[in-house]
């Protein structure tokens, strides 16, 4: 049996798509993380370099962070309208001849990584077909302009090559900490019991479970358990071992020899109807087990209903010490031999198992 409460969350999901329909990004290179908005751009001005940091999305921005307007008769490479990375390199030349090589010599990096590929990027569920020039999933990401923090999940790996029409999935992984509560068995010692008929079994401790404490952090990706870890774990409560005698006593048997016959289980006189001896042989029921009752009541307390030893307290015909104990089978207990017996069958089934067993141990200690 066991219950499990989850802590709150550790982290949240950061990644969204963008309102326009395209992925939000940012990526740091060779890790996840937040990246920083400023790009460094070199920009070729008609053979003259000029590094420019800006927080533009596009070549035209970047142009115009270099206060660099392309005049008229001036080509530039890539387009006013590419997207531009940290690190890009732009070019701005007079068309002439040799126009196509500043396509080939200076271009983006999603221009030199290849040709452009179908992708299909998952996020949460949500897919969209893309195309793209990368020829990495870290360069795909890029292009696309997703956003990764620390508790992204991105299969394949961020540096496996990109085949055409592959599937890119991004996933959140959620820590949490789980507590759960289990029973601890108790063991069971078996004890053997001479006064008991053999094979007779009677609970002398209840056994009571204890209580175990354990402490997991379990990671889930879109929901799903995908790692547990145990962090703690500790007894609350400990379990309580249960105790039972078992019987080892022979049943009782009648014995002959030539020299006549004798027997282990004693003789009982006739019983006078309506007596307190024929009310016990009635509850009893067994003719040696009533035999064992009569002599051993007998010697206790000869079977009087308001027999009292001045010097212990105890009462009636079983000698309940105290007597009150009796006041738990009838509050008539005083004055009923039917309350006093039923009480004392009670008792005698609890400890001994039969009456036999009873007065096996009253032959052997002088008392029960």
């Amino acid at each position: 049996m066991s219950d499990s409460k989850k802590a709150p969350r550790l982290s949240r999901r950061v990644v969204t798509w963008a309102a326009q329909g395209t992925l939000v990004a940012m990526l740091a290179a060779g890790t996840i993380g937040y990246a920083s908005a400023n790009k460094r751009i070199t920009v070729e001005h008609n053979g003259t370099d000029v590094v420019v940091t800006t927080l533009g999305a596009t070549v035209a921005d970047a142009l115009n962070s270099a206060g660099i307007t392309p005049a008229e008769g001036e080509i530039v490479a890539p387009s006013l309208t590419s997207r531009i990375h940290d690190g890009d390199e732009i070019a701005v030349r007079m068309v002439s001849a040799q126009a196509d090589v500043v396509r080939t010599d200076v271009a983006t990096r999603s221009e030199q990584r290849g040709p452009l590929r179908e992708v299909t990027v998952v996020i949460d569920g949500k897919s969209q077909k893309v195309n793209t020039t990368a020829t990495t999933v870290r360069g795909a990401l890029q292009d696309l302009s997703v956003v990764l923090d620390e508790a992204s999940v991105v299969e394949p790996g961020l540096d496996d090559e990109l085949a055409d029409a592959a599937t890119i999935t991004v996933s959140q992984a959620t820590t949490a900490t789980v507590t759960t509560t289990e029973k601890v068995d108790f063991a069971v010692t078996k004890k053997q019991d001479s006064t008991l008929a053999k094979g007779k079994k009677v609970v002398e401790t209840k056994g009571v479970a204890g209580q175990r404490v354990t402490t997991y952090q379990v990671t889930e990706v879109d929901g799903k358990e995908v790692s547990r870890t145990q962090i703690a774990s500790g007894v609350t409560k400990q379990a309580v071992d249960q105790v039972v005698r078992v019987g080892t006593m022979e049943k009782s048997t009648t014995s002959s020899s030539s020299g006549g016959s004798s027997t282990s289980v004693p003789k009982s006189s006739p019983v006078s109807a309506g007596s307190a001896r024929a009310i016990a042989k009635d509850m009893v029921g067994d003719d040696e087990q009533f035999a064992c009752l009569d002599a051993l009541w007998q010697r206790e307390s000869g079977w009087r209903v308001t027999a009292a030893n001045s010097s212990s307290g105890a009462y009636g015909i079983p000698q309940a010490l105290p007597g009150s104990k009796m006041a738990s089978a009838g509050s008539d207990w005083r004055t009923s031999a039917a309350t006093q017996i039923k009480w004392g069958l009670g008792y005698i089934k609890g400890r001994y198992g039969t009456p036999c067993g009873a007065w096996s141990f009253f032959k052997s200690h002088n008392w029960y």
